[in-house]
């Protein structure tokens, strides 16, 4: 049981699990060496940009094709296929989706509100130990589901269309 929206759904949850695993490997550790100031107005400019079609798109399409596909292994009477998109779609909606609206995006609100020109070099380090511990802990918590979802996905798709 191979359809089309359970690979763009796999695609596309695979390309956040991909962007979130690169920024935890590769920007999260640069960004470590940044002063104050830098790191905010970098974190700024991200936040700023990322909201962008393409990558919304991405972002968004998993919510609604992880359980399309669940319903659609479901139906189709791939049943354990289904189980595991219906998994994959849980993890992604709470884990992936859930989190980024309920910690890392009000976040990227409070830092986009910072006026950095007007701020002490302290109150620089404060907004940054703000934002930055616990936007990365919620991060790397994503990165890790978003990976998990896109490996579950992957399997309950070769368990469906080996039926």
């Amino acid at each position: 049981m191979t359809s089309f929206s359970s690979i763009v759904a796999i695609v596309t949850a695979g390309l956040i699990a991909g962007l979130f695993f690169g920024f935890s490997t590769a920007i999260n550790p640069a960004f470590l060496k940044l002063d104050n100031l830098a790191y905010i107005k970098a974190m700024q400019g991200i936040n700023e940009r990322i909201l962008n079609p393409v990558f919304l798109s991405c972002f968004v399409l998993p919510c609604i094709l992880l359980p399309l596909s669940a319903w659609l292994h479901f139906k189709a009477g791939a049943g354990l296929g289904g189980i595991l998109f219906a998994v994959a779609a849980l993890i992604y909606i709470i884990g992936v989706f859930g989190l980024t609206a309920v910690v890392n995006v009000p976040l990227n609100n409070q830092l986009a509100a910072y006026n950095t020109g007007a701020m002490t070099g302290e109150q620089l380090a404060v907004a940054r130990d703000h934002f930055a511990i616990p936007w990365n802990q919620a991060h790397t918590w994503r990165t890790v589901l978003s990976v998990i979802c896109f490996a579950i996905s992957v399997v309950a798709l070769y368990i469906g269309k080996s039926r």
